[in-house]
């Protein structure tokens, strides 16, 4: 399922050990897969799968149409993501294959993360050091599709201004 791609990192659960409260479990999470490679457009190991130095946290989400995509948030350059000058991005990659996902062979089932993938750029000082950690759903009674991600910017941004869920300031 396309539950257990965000979980391919090897994810590990772990008995818990710690002093009271004690939490039901840890998870342990690994960036690599076999052999140390990156699992998911990993631009060393696959340059062919990316045009971004650095691809991090995709979140799932079935379109409308049915088809599975992922949001990612993507960095152009190696090194010195999350700066004004190489800010990070969000991109959208489409999965181009059907039937159950194939964990060994990831990285060719879904279209290249490539630059004409970006769905949304940092706007403004509030994101100027780019918009990251997208989670995104769809709301299937209206068709409208809900995103939610970090800004990173200067540090101006008074989120205790915001009195309800609706957007609020130049960040949103």
């Amino acid at each position: 399922s396309m539950a257990a791609l965000l979980t391919t990192l090897v994810c590990l659960v772990l008995a818990a050990t710690a002093a009271a409260p004690p939490p039901r479990y840890a998870v342990e999470v690994s960036r690599t897969g076999p052999g140390g490679m990156n699992v998911l457009f990993d631009s060393v190991h696959h340059p062919e799968t990316t045009d971004f130095a650095h691809n991090f946290g995709p979140s799932h989400v079935r379109l409308l149409d049915g088809v599975d995509a992922l949001v990612i948030r993507s960095c152009v350059h190696r090194p010195g993501c999350s700066t004004p000058g190489n800010p990070d991005v969000i991109t959208l990659v489409k999965r181009t294959v059907t039937g159950p996902v194939d964990l060994s062979n990831l990285q060719s089932e879904f279209e290249k993360n490539s630059l004409d993938k970006v769905i949304l750029r940092p706007q403004g000082a509030d994101e100027q050091c780019g918009v990251q950690d997208p989670r995104i759903t769809v709301d299937r009674r209206t068709g409208t599709y809900l995103m939610a991600y970090t800004a990173y910017g200067d540090g101006t941004a008074n989120p205790t201004a915001c009195s309800n869920a609706t957007a609020c300031g130049p960040t949103w």
